[in-house]
């Protein structure tokens, strides 16, 4: 998601469609100000099905257009036992050990099935 947010936004500032202004205001008024560039713009209409998922995309380590880094985010919630606050990982130990493998941030190797053409 943030990666094809990122190309749709980019490609719109670099060809003036919006600019550094609009960014500030919502992300309604900055869709609706790129979006009017939709159909005479073959290329922002491919970046916005991208973004869209309406093209679909694989996690190709051999064969890709762009690799992107997630944070993983988890929750390891407080409870209180016998008066004592502890995390849920501090009484469950498969918890514990989800909590550490998933917290990795985690890596993807984005191929897109259609091709963008310039």
């Amino acid at each position: 998601m943030f990666y094809t947010v990122g190309q749709y936004v980019k490609y719109a500032l670099e060809k003036n469609y919006t600019d550094w202004n609009t960014l500030y205001t919502t992300d309604k008024q900055v869709i609706s100000q790129i979006n009017s560039h939709l159909s005479s713009d073959t290329h922002l209409q491919q970046l916005w099905k991208r973004m869209n998922n309406k093209v679909k995309v694989l996690n190709d380590p051999i064969n890709y257009e762009s690799n992107v880094f997630v944070k993983s985010r988890l929750v390891d919630p407080l409870f209180q036992e016998q008066g004592k606050i502890m995390h849920i990982s501090d009484k469950n130990k498969k918890w514990k050990t989800i909590i550490k493998t998933e917290s990795e941030p985690k890596e993807y190797f984005l191929r897109f099935k259609e091709q963008i053409i310039f």
